[in-house]
């Protein structure tokens, strides 16, 4: 069972993986960007 589901993780993660990039990884880019300009205006008041 335990290889079974190894393997179903696999091919899940390297279908996805280019989905999760195009997508996931421009946002997340962009909101930690949003997140350090915040901080460094913060700081330098």
């Amino acid at each position: 069972m335990r290889r079974i589901c190894g393997l179903i993780l696999r091919i899940y993660r390297l279908r996805f993986a280019s989905f999760i990039l195009s997508s996931n990884f421009a946002n997340e880019t962009r909101n930690f960007a949003a997140k350090m300009q915040n901080y460094f205006k913060s700081f330098k008041i």
